[in-house]
């Protein structure tokens, strides 16, 4: 059981964002801390990407309200896979037959 908490923090002069979170990390452990799971770092690729659908519907939400979507199917059967261009691949051709769908609609006089 522990606590998570989730503040911003400026950089440090002179220091990168990385830099900057190896460095409170590091101040973090010596007090006893311990790391667990991953960590996201502001505008940093992140290759799972199930791990940071909460941060994405926190962003969604702060604009959308209550009509945030549910999480991309593609989340449900690869919990923890890498997400790779295959997955984009996948949403797109997804998005693109909902469309399709929404479109087919007979039109009289055309040939």
């Amino acid at each position: 059981m522990g606590v998570t908490c989730v503040s911003q923090m400026p950089v440090a002069e002179g220091k990168s964002v990385q830099q900057t979170v190896e460095l409170l990390t590091r101040k973090l452990e010596m007090l006893g801390a311990e790391k667990q799971g991953t960590f996201c770092v502001e505008y940093g690729p992140c290759v799972v990407a199930s791990d940071c659908w909460s941060l994405l519907l926190e962003f969604l939400q702060s604009f959308l309200g209550s009509h945030t979507p549910g999480a991309p199917a593609v989340f449900g059967n690869r919990h923890d896979a890498v997400y790779g261009p295959a997955d984009t691949m996948v949403q797109y051709m997804e998005l693109f037959n909902k469309i399709r769908k929404q479109q087919q609609v007979p039109v009289a006089g055309i040939r």
